[in-house]
Order: C-alpha cells, then sequence, then structure tokens
C-alpha cells in the first residue's frame, strides 16, 4: 500500500516539475516575442521618420543661403518650409520612446527646436539664410542617425 503511495507521489512530483519546466519555457517564448515585437515596431518607426526626414532636408534646402545672393526666390512660402520641418520634429518626438534615445539624437533634435524657434523669431534674411543653414546641418545628422539605428 505504501508502495502505490510513494508510487503515485514520485508520478505527481514528475508531472509538477514537467509543468513548471513548460510554464518556464512558455515565458522565455513570451518574452523573446516582446522583444521581436518593440524590434518591430521600432523598424516600422524609423522606416517612418526616415523618408520624412529626407523630405524635411529637401524642403530645408529651399530655405538656404542662396548661391547668388541678390537673387530673389519667387514664390516660396516659408512658413509651410518651417511647418514641414516641425511636422518632423514632431514624428520624431512621438516615435523617441520606440527607437530609443541616443544621445546625439536628442541633442540634435534639441537644437533642431531651438533653430525652428530661431528662425520664427528672425526678420532679417542674413539671419535667416544663417539660421537655415544650420538647420540643414542638424536636419542631415538627424537623418545619419536615424539610417545608423535601421541598420544596426
Amino acid at each position: 500500500m505504501w508502495s502505490s503511495i510513494l508510487t503515485w507521489n514520485n508520478l505527481g512530483l514528475l508531472l509538477t516539475a514537467l509543468g513548471t519546466g513548460l510554464s518556464f519555457w512558455q515565458s522565455y517564448k513570451a518574452k523573446t516575442y516582446k522583444d521581436e515585437i518593440k524590434a518591430d515596431r521600432a523598424s516600422l518607426a524609423l522606416y517612418e521618420l526616415i523618408p520624412k526626414g529626407l523630405s524635411a532636408k529637401d524642403e530645408c534646402k529651399k530655405i538656404k543661403t542662396p548661391l547668388n545672393l541678390g537673387k530673389v526666390v519667387r514664390g516660396l512660402d516659408y512658413d509651410a518650409v518651417i511647418d514641414s520641418i516641425e511636422t518632423f520634429h514632431e514624428a520624431l518626438e512621438v516615435n523617441q520612446h520606440r527607437i530609443g534615445n541616443p544621445e546625439s539624437l536628442l541633442l540634435d533634435m534639441s537644437k533642431l527646436k531651438e533653430y525652428l524657434t530661431k528662425y520664427r523669431q528672425a526678420s532679417e534674411a542674413s539671419v535667416r539664410f544663417s539660421i537655415a543653414d544650420t538647420l540643414y546641418g542638424h536636419l542631415n545628422s538627424i537623418n545619419i542617425e536615424l539610417a545608423k539605428l535601421r541598420d544596426k
């Protein structure tokens, strides 16, 4: 009689150990899936941001210092150009938690916001051209950083 009880206890112990092992294995798989989903969301955010960044950089080219300073650019809506750059900045802020927070990207984002504000407040053309040149450099740096993150 005692031997049958010990056998059932051993069988119960074995089944409990198997159930525990299965639970650990499933929790490991769930964590792996969670990490994969995070990586996929980061990739999707980068694939969304990179074209917006390139477009903002192309728009910024329009307001940079022209080669011929005497030439007046006609038909250019400077506010629309700045709005498109601000839209990119807002998209960066929204997706920042997905792509991580590289120090250089955070620095360029804060500088971008600072120079956008300066550009809106500047009234003299030469000052605006100088700020736009700096904006273009920061947009280029941000696009390079995003491309590096995508290629990781």
